[in-house]
């Protein structure tokens, strides 16, 4: 459990298909991941933080809304964070998930991670269950990262470490036993 921004590595940001960032006009919660990543690295500058949004997208051959898995680097601070998109935006502005569409979020990662990376560790949070709106068990999802991770080390290293963060809060508020995720992958990934 810890803070997402306190632990060194590459840092997953996770998006929407969109690459909407808009965090003062209220498009982006200021309390989600992405909102809280703007506060830290863009505090008063979230044009900045659109603009290079943008730039990166510019350097992609597709169009909004972008395919679950769009993965762009973000390099401030001394830091590299990936947004990814793995949530769509509703028509009253929610952004939402599926859990094919968390799967297709972290192979696009992988395999952006594989072929532009920098062999760093990589943190990913607990995807989908907070703002994404899935109605999956932090610990099932824990596990679905993990086993992801596994599959797509297969076809070759490109991290030296994978941090599955859980924030403080939501360890206490959904009582998360970190020994019990630690039984739960042994029994999974074997």
């Amino acid at each position: 459990m810890a803070d997402i921004f306190s632990i060194n590595g590459a840092t997953m940001i996770s998006s929407n298909t969109t690459f909407e960032a808009d965090v003062s006009g209220g498009k982006i919660a200021v309390d989600s991941l992405q909102g809280q990543f703007t506060a830290k690295y863009y505090t008063g500058n979230q044009n900045k933080l659109i603009n290079d949004i943008e730039n990166n997208l510019n350097e992609l051959s597709l169009s909004s809304p972008y395919p679950m898995g769009t993965t762009i680097p973000i390099n401030t601070h001394g830091r590299t964070f990936y947004f990814t998109s793995m949530a769509s935006i509703g028509e009253n502005g929610n952004a939402s998930a599926t859990l094919p569409d968390i799967e297709m979020a972290l192979d696009g990662l992988w395999s952006y991670v594989r072929e532009k990376g920098e062999l760093q560790e990589l943190v990913v949070p607990v995807l989908g269950t907070g703002r994404g709106r899935l109605k999956v068990k932090r610990k099932k999802m824990i596990a679905i990262i993990a086993e992801s991770f596994i599959n797509a080390s297969r076809d070759g290293k490109f991290t030296e470490k994978l941090i599955i963060t859980i924030r403080p809060e939501d360890a206490d508020n959904f009582e998360i036993n970190l020994y019990e995720i630690k039984d739960h992958l042994n029994h999974v990934l074997k």
